[in-house]
């Protein structure tokens, strides 16, 4: 009579599929754990904006900050791009503006670096109001013609109509 486990022996040449089998499985789950860990991530990102409109920056100020503490490192660059120039807009809206301008320069650089153009437009916005708060027009009306620039190569509407607002700010 054969030992418990002699059935599952297996010749060494037939071991190779299934051990291919059990890495590809392996590397599925680990892609699969980082989407969750990113779909995560970008449901926190989702309710801290939530937050900020909701309740103001005061409050989703610790909840951004915990934010880009939690991106770090994750490779989610848009993410945090978008986490940090929302710090920037809480500190201008605190009138903390040496602090906001780091960030937003921060997140520009970000933005321009991944690509993603909806996220510069709407950086070089809010660096427009920044500096118009600062009485710097000229700087405040540069950023808002590339910001404008932008939406309107991108073709959004809803993007562009208040930038040309905040354009009519300083003329």
């Amino acid at each position: 009579m054969a030992s418990a486990g002699a059935h599952l022996r297996m010749p060494a040449m037939n071991r190779w599929p299934l051990l291919g089998v059990l890495l590809v499985a392996a590397s599925l789950l680990t892609v699969a754990a980082a989407e969750d860990a990113t779909d995560s991530l970008f449901a926190d990102l989702q309710s801290a904006e939530a937050l900020y409109r909701r309740e103001g920056p005061e409050a989703a100020l610790p909840v951004f900050e915990e934010l880009v503490e939690a991106l770090e490192g994750t490779g989610e660059v848009r993410s945090k791009a978008v986490a940090i120039g929302f710090l920037g807009e809480i500190y201008w809206r605190l009138g903390d503006y040496p602090q906001a301008g780091e960030y937003l320069e921060q997140a520009l650089t970000m933005n321009r670096a991944s690509g993603d153009r909806l996220q510069e437009s709407k950086t070089l916005n809010v660096l427009g109001l920044l500096h118009w708060d600062l009485g710097e027009f000229e700087q405040a009306q540069a950023y808002f013609h590339e910001g404008e620039k932008i939406a309107e190569d991108m073709g959004d509407r809803q993007l562009q109509g208040p930038i040309l607002n905040n354009l009519s700010l300083v003329h």
